[in-house]
């Protein structure tokens, strides 16, 4: 059985994701990618703070960054991944 998703209900799902995300962070890292449950590895090459309103509303089922993403370095190496966690400091993505 197939089941489908109307565009509504996708662009709840990414407003609601989007919105637990507000006054999160994005963390960039080197090293090997962990498992979505697991804690970050590698080193924490820099942190980007989100704002308020950090995400569009959605349309078609898809949300954008509003706005710049800006960050502090705080070493150096090369980017592997990225995390967004929440201001609970609660990893999502």
């Amino acid at each position: 059985m197939t089941v489908t998703i109307n565009t509504s209900l996708q662009n709840r799902q990414a407003d609601s994701v989007g919105s637990d995300l507000d006054l999160g962070f994005i963390d960039i890292y080197d090293g090997t990618q962990p498992g979505a449950n697991d804690s970050p590895a590698g080193t924490l090459l820099a942190s980007c703070p989100l704002a308020a309103d950090a995400y569009a509303a959605a349309v078609a089922g898809v949300t954008s960054k509003n706005g710049a993403i800006t960050g502090t370095a705080v070493a150096n190496g090369t980017a592997q991944y990225a995390q967004q966690r929440n201001a609970g400091n609660t990893r999502w993505m």
